[in-house]
């Protein structure tokens, strides 16, 4: 079928629902209220299987609007048993695909699959060039839109409806007395230090200087969270403060998502963490290399596509690009572009947000 701009009622009648969202934690979040409004879409006795990456298991475990969860690759594995179980497989990512689901979704001979067209996009275009033909339905929809509406769009191009675009984050009660009781009577804020990639880390030294004043200004205690992908030595930070929390590969991710809803606020670089707390609802402030001018909209890093979604968040970025690089941060090694953020700055937004 050639991919096309359509809306179709695709999920009358249909009894079994495979969601397939291979991506990352950051992805989920943002297609969180994707997962409501399809439930609110289909009757209550529809079966919706959501199958993801297991790093991002944790964060919709106990989705309420799935009936099953599994891991994507077991699943990939055993495509050609899938065509008696689903009546339609939806993949509501927009941009490139990564992870073969395309090519799972037609070995599965699924009766209806549904994705956006890989010709959205130049690039999605030459990477995924043979996506169209294993869709019964490619959606060509070329405008500019945040993932979540991306998410939303592609429901509404189904026959769902869309009511409310609030994303959400479900972490179960056993995480919630844990951080309870880690906590205890302690005023807690977080730093969420980590990154897909070193130019997307804000330097440790910055962090240093924001943990530094709200620390000693208000006595709290801060939490420093992240993966295995945190740069930088934090040792010294550790050895002079009692009331910070080395949580860097410490926590698990219902734990980590548990202690940001205890947080005052929470500074965090672009990651799938910082896409927790603002969904959340806590006070976040992101730090981002996409420059305020200058930048290609459509750019994995764009804010207008990427950018936390909540309702106390607030994303800082650099005035603009520091050479060499030109339009988005081209330095990947180390923290360029996102050094232009200064921690006075972050502190005064934080300082705001607080009092507001």
């Amino acid at each position: 079928m050639e991919g096309s701009i359509f809306r179709e009622d695709l999920l009358t009648g249909k009894r079994s629902i495979l969601v397939l969202r291979p991506d990352a934690i950051g992805d989920c979040v943002l297609c969180s209220a994707f997962f409501r409004e399809l439930r609110r879409s289909v009757s209550q006795d529809v079966r919706i299987t959501l199958a993801v990456q297991e790093k991002v298991f944790p964060v919709v475990e106990t989705c309420p609007y799935v009936d099953e969860v599994v891991l994507y690759e077991p699943l990939r594995s055993r495509a050609e048993s899938l065509k008696e179980r689903y009546d339609i497989a939806l993949a509501p990512r927009w941009d490139i695909d990564y992870y073969g689901t395309y090519e799972m979704m037609a070995k599965s001979e699924i009766p209806v699959r549904v994705g956006y067209s890989c010709k959205v996009n130049q690039t999605k275009a030459r990477m995924n060039s043979d996506a169209d033909r294993f869709l019964t339905h490619p959606i060509l929809y070329r405008d500019l839109r945040h993932e979540v509406e991306y998410n939303l769009e592609f429901l509404r191009f189904i026959g769902g409806d869309v009511v409310s675009d609030d994303l959400e984050v479900w972490i179960p009660d056993d995480a919630y007395k844990w951080a309870e009781s880690f906590v205890g009577s302690r005023e807690i804020f977080a730093l969420i230090v980590g990154g897909t990639a070193p130019f997307k880390r804000w330097p440790v030294g910055f962090y240093e200087k924001v943990a530094m004043y709200f620390m000693d200004r208000y006595d709290w205690t801060s939490v420093i969270l992240g993966g295995d992908n945190v740069s930088g030595d934090w040792t010294s930070f550790f050895s002079k403060k009692t009331n910070a929390v080395n949580g860097v590969g410490r926590f698990s991710l219902k734990q980590a998502a548990a202690l940001l809803s205890r947080c005052k606020f929470a500074v965090g670089n672009d990651t799938g963490m910082t896409h927790i707390s603002a969904a959340l609802g806590v006070k976040t402030i992101e730090l981002t290399p996409y420059p305020e001018t200058g930048g290609d909209p459509f750019h994995p890093l764009s804010i207008r596509r990427f950018g936390g979604r909540g309702r106390n968040s607030l994303i800082l970025q650099p005035r603009k690009a520091i050479p060499p690089c030109k339009s988005v941060c081209s330095i990947m090694e180390s923290p360029h572009c996102i050094a232009d953020i200064d921690p006075e700055r972050v502190i005064e937004a934080v300082e705001s947000m607080l009092s507001g």
